[in-house]
């Protein structure tokens, strides 16, 4: 959070105290026309705001349902545990973006645009799709993962593209 004009006193005296203490500020903040709990904590030099929800937002314990399978294989772990360090990749916050909210600020640019005639939507719920085989699936997607990993590998090794006939073969064998 930032300090606001002439809050400077107050900001300090609020982060100092709470490092001294230890402690977290509990306030409720409106956030557009919506009311949340949030914490107010001492961070470096600053203030975070962490919002939190009230109890009424939360599910109860005995009402959490688990997934029915209780065991699993010692195959799918590995596999999965594979899957999960062959996708892992440094942070790197630039890669993230508000599609929601870069999606709306093109329909409203549409709407700006074309008046009140009716805008094509685009995209849409996917229907869900059932997975039967949890392992062969997770497999898949490593040897995809190893694939690209590779081809990046060795395009770097080279330093040469494909281009033409040989270009769209290689991708015809990719899919």
């Amino acid at each position: 959070m930032e300090v606001g004009r002439g809050g400077d006193t107050a900001y300090i005296l609020l982060r100092e105290a709470l490092v001294k203490t230890g402690k977290i500020a509990i306030a409720r903040v409106v956030i557009k026309t919506r009311q949340h709990l949030a914490a107010v904590k001492a961070q470096e030099k600053g203030l975070m705001l962490e919002l939190m929800h009230f109890p009424e937002e939360l599910l109860p314990v005995s009402e959490f349902k688990e997934p029915s399978a209780r065991t699993i294989g010692k195959r799918e772990l590995e596999t999965a545990v594979q899957l999960v360090d062959s996708m892992t990749s440094p942070w790197k916050p630039e890669k993230y973006t508000d599609e929601y909210r870069h999606e709306l600020e093109e329909l409203i640019q549409d709407k700006i645009e074309h008046g009140d005639k009716a805008v094509p939507r685009t995209g849409g719920k996917k229907p869900p799709s059932k997975i039967i085989d949890l392992v062969s699936v997770l497999k898949k997607s490593i040897e995809e993962t190893e694939g690209h990993s590779k081809a990046a590998s060795q395009k770097a090794g080279k330093g040469k593209h494909k281009t033409g006939a040989a270009s769209r073969r290689s991708r015809k064998k990719a899919a």
